[in-house]
């Protein structure tokens, strides 16, 4: 349903949500044939992106919690 903004606002919020779920990159490469090896090397490409990140968040977030006024041992 298109609301009182039109169908401009809608369409932006539509992809808004797509992109936030990742939906329109599966669209992009479903477009063209990917093969076997290739969607391979990508999957474990982007596993190994996926952990990294996540260290990474980690090491961020422990440090910020270093900074703190209050140590938990003194």
């Amino acid at each position: 349903m298109v609301g009182e903004k039109g169908p401009l606002a809608a369409y932006q919020t539509l992809m808004k949500i797509m992109n936030n779920e990742g939906q329109t990159r599966e669209i992009r490469l479903k477009r063209r044939h990917e093969k076997p090896t290739v969607k391979k090397h990508r999957l474990a490409y982007e596993r190994a992106q996926r952990i990294y990140n996540n260290s990474m968040k980690d090491k961020v977030t422990l440090l910020m919690r270093g900074s703190r006024e209050e140590y938990p041992w003194s």
